[in-house]
């Protein structure tokens, strides 16, 4: 493997462990975030998907 696909590599493990927790990821986390546009003075919630 070179340089470069190996710092890729290392780079997305990190990336996932902010995420996730893992360096893996995981493929089938969701997050629901109160933290959308104001409707009738709360925000409303989003379901998002991690990157892995």
């Amino acid at each position: 493997m070179s340089i470069l696909k190996q710092q890729k590599s290392k780079i997305l493990e990190v990336i996932n462990v902010f995420e996730t927790g893992s360096p893996e990821g995981k493929y089938d986390t969701i997050a629901i975030l109160k933290d959308g546009p104001l409707l009738n003075g709360e925000n409303v919630l989003q379901i998002t998907y991690d990157r892995s």
